[in-house]
Protein backbone atom coordinates (compact mmCIF):
# COMPACT_ATOMS: atom_id res chain seq x y z
CA UNK A 1 0.00 0.00 0.00
CA UNK A 2 1.42 3.58 -0.73
CA UNK A 3 2.48 5.72 1.89
CA UNK A 4 0.24 8.66 1.08
CA UNK A 5 -3.11 6.56 1.32
CA UNK A 6 -1.74 4.48 4.62
CA UNK A 7 -1.08 7.81 6.14
CA UNK A 8 -4.63 9.16 5.00
CA UNK A 9 -6.51 6.09 6.24
CA UNK A 10 -4.90 6.35 9.41
CA UNK A 11 -5.81 10.08 9.56
CA UNK A 12 -9.24 9.55 8.38
CA UNK A 13 -10.04 6.82 11.15
CA UNK A 14 -8.21 9.17 14.09
CA UNK A 15 -10.97 11.69 13.04
CA UNK A 16 -13.87 9.85 12.62
CA UNK A 17 -13.08 7.93 15.37
CA UNK A 18 -16.19 5.37 14.82
CA UNK A 19 -17.50 3.37 17.96
CA UNK A 20 -15.93 6.57 19.87
CA UNK A 21 -17.70 7.21 23.18
CA UNK A 22 -19.46 6.16 25.90
CA UNK A 23 -23.24 7.19 25.35
CA UNK A 24 -25.19 4.05 25.48
CA UNK A 25 -26.12 4.07 22.24
CA UNK A 26 -26.61 0.47 20.87
CA UNK A 27 -26.09 -0.95 24.38
CA UNK A 28 -28.18 -3.81 24.78
CA UNK A 29 -27.33 -5.31 28.29
CA UNK A 30 -29.36 -7.82 29.82
CA UNK A 31 -28.74 -10.54 32.30
CA UNK A 32 -27.48 -12.82 29.95
CA UNK A 33 -24.62 -10.36 28.86
CA UNK A 34 -20.87 -9.99 30.16
CA UNK A 35 -19.85 -6.28 29.89
CA UNK A 36 -16.05 -5.70 30.50
CA UNK A 37 -13.87 -2.73 30.57
CA UNK A 38 -10.56 -2.50 29.94
CA UNK A 39 -8.11 0.79 30.21
CA UNK A 40 -4.60 0.67 28.99
CA UNK A 41 -2.16 3.22 29.04
CA UNK A 42 1.06 3.50 27.08
CA UNK A 43 3.77 4.81 29.79
CA UNK A 44 6.08 5.60 27.21
CA UNK A 45 4.15 8.19 25.14
CA UNK A 46 0.72 8.88 26.91
CA UNK A 47 -1.47 7.25 24.64
CA UNK A 48 -4.15 5.52 26.23
CA UNK A 49 -7.80 3.85 25.62
CA UNK A 50 -10.28 2.86 27.29
CA UNK A 51 -12.65 -0.41 25.88
CA UNK A 52 -16.02 -1.31 26.91
CA UNK A 53 -17.40 -4.40 25.48
CA UNK A 54 -20.75 -6.56 26.08
CA UNK A 55 -20.88 -10.07 25.20
CA UNK A 56 -23.47 -12.28 24.98
CA UNK A 57 -23.18 -15.62 27.80
CA UNK A 58 -24.23 -18.09 25.18
CA UNK A 59 -22.09 -17.67 21.78
CA UNK A 60 -19.78 -14.96 23.00
CA UNK A 61 -20.82 -13.00 20.54
CA UNK A 62 -19.55 -9.25 20.62
CA UNK A 63 -22.80 -7.13 20.96
CA UNK A 64 -21.58 -3.91 22.06
CA UNK A 65 -18.01 -2.42 21.64
CA UNK A 66 -17.12 1.01 22.56
CA UNK A 67 -14.03 3.26 23.19
CA UNK A 68 -12.28 6.54 24.55
CA UNK A 69 -8.98 7.41 24.23
CA UNK A 70 -6.51 10.12 23.57
CA UNK A 71 -3.17 10.17 21.72
CA UNK A 72 -1.88 10.11 19.03
CA UNK A 73 -3.15 9.35 15.46
CA UNK A 74 -2.00 5.38 15.35
CA UNK A 75 -3.06 4.63 18.80
CA UNK A 76 -6.76 6.13 17.84
CA UNK A 77 -6.94 4.89 14.32
CA UNK A 78 -6.39 1.50 15.40
CA UNK A 79 -9.09 1.70 18.10
CA UNK A 80 -11.40 3.36 15.99
CA UNK A 81 -10.30 0.09 13.41
CA UNK A 82 -11.00 -2.36 16.29
CA UNK A 83 -14.39 -0.88 17.41
CA UNK A 84 -15.36 -0.66 13.70
CA UNK A 85 -15.13 -4.60 12.66
CA UNK A 86 -15.88 -5.84 16.23
CA UNK A 87 -19.81 -6.15 16.70
CA UNK A 88 -20.85 -9.56 15.64
CA UNK A 89 -18.09 -11.18 15.88
CA UNK A 90 -17.40 -13.96 18.43
CA UNK A 91 -14.59 -13.54 21.17
CA UNK A 92 -12.67 -16.63 19.74
CA UNK A 93 -13.26 -15.03 15.67
CA UNK A 94 -11.73 -11.56 17.52
CA UNK A 95 -8.86 -13.31 19.21
CA UNK A 96 -7.64 -14.91 15.80
CA UNK A 97 -8.11 -11.61 14.24
CA UNK A 98 -6.00 -9.83 17.12
CA UNK A 99 -3.30 -12.31 16.79
CA UNK A 100 -3.36 -11.65 13.18
CA UNK A 101 -3.11 -7.59 14.02
CA UNK A 102 -0.09 -8.16 16.36
CA UNK A 103 1.54 -10.20 14.08
CA UNK A 104 0.92 -7.38 10.94
CA UNK A 105 2.20 -4.59 13.77
CA UNK A 106 5.21 -6.63 14.78
CA UNK A 107 6.23 -7.98 11.40
CA UNK A 108 8.47 -5.40 10.09
CA UNK A 109 8.50 -6.57 6.72
CA UNK A 110 5.46 -4.37 5.98
CA UNK A 111 4.04 -7.29 4.28
CA UNK A 112 0.12 -7.41 5.19
CA UNK A 113 0.26 -11.18 5.97
CA UNK A 114 -3.28 -13.09 6.63
CA UNK A 115 -4.97 -9.46 6.42
CA UNK A 116 -6.21 -8.66 3.10
CA UNK A 117 -3.70 -5.76 1.52
CA UNK A 118 -6.93 -3.96 0.54
CA UNK A 119 -8.02 -3.80 4.32
CA UNK A 120 -7.71 -0.77 6.33
CA UNK A 121 -6.20 -3.15 9.08
CA UNK A 122 -2.72 -3.51 6.58
CA UNK A 123 -2.30 0.51 7.40
CA UNK A 124 -0.78 -1.07 10.37
CA UNK A 125 1.17 -3.45 8.23
CA UNK A 126 5.45 -3.17 9.13
CA UNK A 127 4.57 -0.26 12.20
CA UNK A 128 6.96 -2.51 14.00
CA UNK A 129 10.20 -1.16 12.70
CA UNK A 130 9.29 1.69 14.55
CA UNK A 131 8.72 0.75 18.41
CA UNK A 132 6.91 3.44 19.87
CA UNK A 133 4.82 3.17 17.25
CA UNK A 134 4.36 0.32 17.41
CA UNK A 135 3.02 0.12 20.82
CA UNK A 136 0.93 3.05 20.36
CA UNK A 137 -0.97 0.48 17.40
CA UNK A 138 -1.04 -2.25 19.40
CA UNK A 139 -2.82 -0.47 22.36
CA UNK A 140 -6.62 -1.08 21.47
CA UNK A 141 -5.86 -4.67 20.74
CA UNK A 142 -3.94 -5.11 23.80
CA UNK A 143 -7.04 -3.86 25.67
CA UNK A 144 -8.85 -6.11 23.60
CA UNK A 145 -7.11 -9.09 24.56
CA UNK A 146 -7.47 -8.43 28.20
CA UNK A 147 -11.21 -8.12 27.96
CA UNK A 148 -11.82 -11.35 26.47
CA UNK A 149 -9.31 -13.11 28.49
CA UNK A 150 -6.76 -13.98 25.75
CA UNK A 151 -3.68 -14.50 27.96
CA UNK A 152 -0.60 -12.99 26.10
CA UNK A 153 1.66 -9.87 26.94
CA UNK A 154 1.22 -6.40 25.11
CA UNK A 155 3.26 -5.54 22.31
CA UNK A 156 6.51 -3.71 23.40
CA UNK A 157 8.51 -2.77 20.37
CA UNK A 158 9.41 -5.81 17.97
CA UNK A 159 8.13 -8.30 20.51
CA UNK A 160 5.79 -9.38 22.83
CA UNK A 161 6.63 -8.72 26.18
CA UNK A 162 5.97 -7.69 29.50
CA UNK A 163 4.96 -4.10 29.94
Amino acid sequence: MEQSLREAILVDYARRRPGCGFDGAGSRVTDATAVRSVHRRNPLCGDEVVLRLEVAAGDATITHLRWDGRGCIVSQASAAMLASRAEGMTAAQLQRLSREVHELIVDQSGAPGDIDENDDLATLAGIGRFPLRARCAALAWDALDEAIGRDSAPVTGHDRGPE
